[in-house]
């Protein structure tokens, strides 16, 4: 009887179909061509980081929302790689807006909240060349809506400006804009009466302490033509808010100085006279803004000088008129200019005048009682000052 006996290979020890074995090449082929059929993954394209660009940004008034706006702007203005400066101030004037600040470079950006109709909005590029004036109306104070469309005019508005796009006003443009309607013209026109208790630093105007020192050399007499004096000041000042006055804004206040008058002697024929004083005064300070970076100030006050008279080269026979110490009473007035500033620091230099309130003059007297002059001060005594003072 004949049998039929299965072929195969054996694999590990075990039957194999050969079947399975000559399928293995053909499914790896399929496998190879389903790979090759697949897309490759894209590319991730990598840009370089935007370098980081700068916006000075001035809130104009009190807004009742002003930290939520200050929010939106700073998140919106982040994306654009932009980073802002804020700042407050109570009044804006046409050429704070058409004039560079030399202290503060850069963007400028002033949002005028002011009236309860809409938001005025103001751009200047670095360059002074280019601006933005946009208008958005409201219907009281502004809600979320108001607020986040402030925030995307801001944004468009500074963005366009640093890339130099074309929906911008030119200078000559924007200075007849701003001639037919003035930002300070127009809140004084349209916004709504202030509480009858609001009071003036209310209204827009805060008082500062502001210290100053400075050097002085007046005329004194025909004997000695000129003396020289030191002084510290300590001032309450009462300026319009903000960081830039506009032209011709008025400021007030009090001053008191405290002097010391060098030593200086005069050596007369048969004796001389030494002379010393300190002396204190106080004075009404009146400051008018000319223009950015100057001032003009004017003081008068009244103080009193205590002096110390003393005879020299030690005549016997001689003997003081007026001895020892006393007080001499005086006016003084000023005119001077004020330059700055360097950050808090003013420059001031300008012209003085100390005004005796009665005649005086510094005399010896011999044995028998006759009275002779040595020292004749002016009874006005002008002079020069010039110092330095910091606003705190």
């Amino acid at each position: 009887m004949a049998r039929t006996v299965a072929m195969g290979v054996l694999l590990g020890g075990l039957p194999f179909p050969c079947s399975a074995l000559a399928d293995q090449p053909g499914r790896a082929l399929a496998r190879r061509r389903s790979l090759e059929k697949k897309p490759a993954p894209p590319a991730i394209k990598v840009e370089p980081p935007r370098a980081r660009r700068d916006a000075r940004i001035r809130l104009v008034g009190s807004p009742p929302r002003a930290a939520d706006i200050e929010r939106v702007v700073n998140e919106l203005l982040s994306r654009e790689a932009i980073d802002v400066t804020w700042s407050r101030v109570a009044a804006l004037h046409t050429d704070e807006i058409l004039v560079l600040d030399p202290q503060q470079p850069g963007l400028g950006v002033w949002l005028d909240l002011r009236l309860p109709s809409e938001v005025s909005l103001y751009f200047r590029d670095g360059a002074g060349e280019r601006f933005i004036i946009r208008r958005l109306p409201l219907a009281g104070a502004p809600d979320e809506v108001g607020v986040e469309a402030v925030g995307q005019i801001v944004e468009s508005s500074v963005v366009a400006l640093l890339e130099q796009r074309t929906e911008t006003l030119s200078r000559s443009e924007a200075v007849a804009v701003l001639a037919a309607s003035p930002p300070d013209a127009r809140a004084r026109t349209e916004a709504a009466p202030e509480s009858a208790t609001a009071t003036a630093t209310d209204a827009g105007r805060s008082a500062s302490v502001e210290l100053g020192g400075g050097a002085a050399g007046a005329a004194f007499a025909p004997q000695l033509p000129v003396i020289a004096r030191l002084e510290a000041t300590v001032a309450l000042m009462f300026r319009p808010r903000g960081s830039t006055h506009p032209a011709f804004s008025p400021s007030w206040g009090l001053s008191l100085a405290l002097g010391y008058t060098w030593p200086r002697h005069y050596d007369g024929v048969p004796v001389g006279v030494e002379l010393q004083a300190e002396g204190a005064f106080a004075a009404g300070v009146f400051e008018l803004q000319l223009a950015r970076s100057m001032a003009l100030r004017v003081t008068g006050g009244l103080g009193i000088n205590h002096v110390r008279y003393q005879p020299r080269n030690g005549a016997v026979t001689l003997s003081l008129a007026n001895q020892g110490t006393f007080l001499l009473p005086l006016a003084r007035l000023g005119a001077m200019a004020v330059l700055g500033p360097w950050g808090r620091w003013w420059a001031f230099a300008g012209a003085v005048a100390d005004v005796a309130l009665f005649k005086v003059h510094y005399d010896v007297r011999d044995v028998q009682g006759n009275t002779r002059p040595i020292v004749v001060p002016y009874t006005v005594q002008p002079g020069l000052v010039a110092g330095l003072e910091v606003r705190l």
